[in-house]
């Protein structure tokens, strides 16, 4: 049976991380980056999806993330990180303190 403790360490470290920098650079950071149409991506998303790239890329899992993507095969047991790097970017940009990050490890029920 595989220790998950380390990952579960490593998640709340690196949300922890790129949380403080979401908030140390909120000023520049809450800018528009990217629009289509009612979606927006703010500088925030991707700074701080690049953080957690950073800090998750030396583990043997994929990382899925709702900024860039990836490819996850739908019938793979194997772990592989799910990731969105700002939720709630609307509340970010207009200084609300209601917006999170989420990082979870999915893995086969078996694991």
């Amino acid at each position: 049976m595989m220790d998950w403790e380390p990952y579960r360490e490593l998640a709340q470290d690196t949300v922890s991380a790129a949380g403080h920098a979401l908030i140390k650079h909120r000023d520049e950071w809450r800018e528009i980056a990217e629009e289509s149409g009612r979606d927006i991506k703010l500088y925030g998303d991707k700074a701080s999806e690049q953080m957690i790239y950073d800090l998750l890329s030396d583990t043997p899992f994929p990382i899925l993330s709702e900024e860039r993507g990836g490819k996850i095969p739908r019938d793979t047991t194997a772990p592989y990180w799910v990731v969105d790097p700002l939720d709630g970017s609307f509340n970010y940009r207009h200084e609300l303190p209601c917006f999170a990050i989420s990082i979870a490890l999915e893995k086969s029920p078996s694991e």
